[in-house]
């Protein structure tokens, strides 16, 4: 059985106001929770925030992503320890180098690749502005000499960095479903089903992206087999701390559960249940 995770980034609950207020950690992931999310993606370079976030969505049964930026093969060591430590659901890296040739990242790629096999959670590499990652023909180049390579694709950032003018071409349109095809952070396009055994595939529903309040970005994952031994399709959602618990009173109509809420308040739990009809066995 196939479960559709919602989880909330922690790096988007800042508010960046001009008054200059923040919330708590501990305030933060009280709203997540109490807005129904099932998980939470969190930095893992402070140690000591990823203990207490876990500490925190534990007794709730709550999944969390980890987030880490290596330089170095070194540096994701202590990371991976960290992820078994607190028992994360899969790992994502974003790697903080921005090498000029492609020879320069396969020492750094086939060291991480063989630290990610030691441990017993999927570890995927995020396409990202200003990471390796950064540039649509250097990541199809990555995955010409890394096939094995599985990506976390916020695909947003391939046109920040590269625009496409419209309309779309037929080569860039080719280009972006080659990275799709390795990619198990977007939805495949029904019309270019998955062969093989790994078939599984998860069309998201516009309504997701629509109708949650205040979204400003969804990823949509297939990830591996946890320990758990199921796969878990996974949407991190990205949206303003406003959408979740308002800090203004003229906003609370925001101020409710995504679970909750009635039929013209189109809940969450009433988009992902359409969202799991698009899941495809």
């Amino acid at each position: 059985m196939q479960r559709l995770l919602v989880l909330q980034s922690m790096w988007a609950m800042e508010r960046r106001q001009t008054d200059g207020a923040e919330c708590t950690l501990e305030q933060n992931v009280e709203m997540i929770l109490g807005a129904g999310y099932d998980g939470i993606s969190a930095s893992f370079t402070d140690a000591g925030a990823a203990r207490r976030i876990a500490a925190l969505i534990k007794p709730h049964g709550k999944v969390l992503e980890g987030q880490c930026f290596p330089r170095t093969i070194d540096e994701l060591e202590p990371t991976l320890e960290l992820c078994t430590e607190l028992g994360v659901h899969h790992l994502d890296i974003q790697a903080d180098v921005r090498p000029r040739r492609i020879a320069d990242c396969v020492p750094l790629i086939e060291g991480w690749l063989r630290l990610a096999e030691e441990v017993d959670f999927p570890v995927y590499f995020e396409t990202h502005r200003d990471r390796m990652t950064t540039d649509l023909y250097f990541t199809l180049d990555l995955l010409e000499r890394f096939p094995e390579l599985k990506l976390l694709g916020d695909l947003s950032h391939f046109l920040v960095e590269r625009e496409f003018a419209t309309p779309i071409s037929e080569e860039n349109h080719a280009y972006m479903h080659r990275v799709i095809d390795k990619c198990w952070g977007v939805p495949r396009p029904r019309r270019q089903p998955r062969a093989g055994a790994d078939r599984d595939q998860f069309s998201a529903s516009q309504d997701v992206a629509r109708n949650l309040p205040g979204v400003v970005g969804v990823r949509i994952q297939e990830l591996a087999p946890s320990r758990e031994s199921r796969r878990h399709p996974v949407v991190r959602v990205r949206a303003r701390p406003e959408a979740l618990c308002d800090h203004r009173p003229r906003r609370q109509r925001h101020d409710r559960s995504l679970a909750g809420g009635s039929a013209d308040a189109r809940p969450g739990s009433q988009i992902m249940e359409r969202a799991l009809m698009n899941v495809v066995r």
